[in-house]
């Protein structure tokens, strides 16, 4: 568990008065799926609590009202956690805002790759619990991209940097490996798994290696 770090109260209003001006976040996440991905609008909701180091995501919800209930059949609802972001994003407020508006990109192609996903006829026949690889496989497509529509405009910029694209690749390669060595639904292919896609920003080989090839493609 990271160390609690609480901001201040004038901080935190700060930047979700800055959240309130966001232009629409959407079409900067949609026009990297393949098809037009219908449905309702999506929900977000900016908390105060949640995953200590849910700074962002996205859960699958049913339900209404008070009846509300986590299910991954669900519809994706994103959550952006205001004390997380103010406490561990760089800048000031409007920095901070800035970067939070990327990472919502980020969570909205989550959530409408999930309805492609279900509206697909190819993609429903991967539904269900998936092979270490074929699961390693989905992370890196879905969190890549992810990542890329995020990042889109320094990496452009910029270019991809060698020495953490030569590291995510590396690790990749590795955890390819060994999940051939585990069974589905074994401790060692949920560590492996979940290690592509936790801890530090560029330590998260499965998303960085993704991000990687995304930017490549593009």
């Amino acid at each position: 568990t990271p160390p609690v770090v609480t901001p201040k109260l004038q901080s935190i209003e700060a930047v979700v008065a800055q959240m309130k001006a966001w232009p629409d976040a959407l079409s900067r996440a949609a026009k990297f799926l393949p098809d037009r991905v219908g449905g309702g609008p999506l929900q977000v909701f900016v908390v105060a609590n949640g995953h200590p180091w849910g700074d962002a995501y996205v859960r699958g919800v049913e339900g209404r009202g008070d009846n509300l209930r986590l299910s991954e059949a669900g519809e994706p609802v994103i959550i952006l956690n205001a004390v997380l972001i103010v406490s561990g994003y760089r800048g000031n407020p409007t920095e901070q805002a800035a970067s939070a508006f990327g990472v919502l990109s980020h969570e909205l192609f989550h959530a409408l790759f999930r309805r492609y996903r279900a509206q697909d006829s190819n993609w429903t026949r991967l539904s269900g619990d998936l092979p270490p690889r074929d699961a390693l496989q989905l992370l890196v497509l879905n969190e890549g991209v992810a990542h890329f529509v995020d990042r889109e405009e320094e990496l452009l910029r910029e270019g991809f940097p060698r020495d953490r694209a030569d590291a995510a690749l590396g690790a990749f390669a590795k955890a390819w490996g060994r999940l051939a060595q585990t069974s589905p639904g074994s401790g060692d292919a949920e560590k492996i798994l979940n290690s592509a896609n936790q801890g530090r920003y560029w330590d998260k080989y499965g998303s960085v290696t993704g991000m990687l090839l995304a930017y490549g493609v593009f």
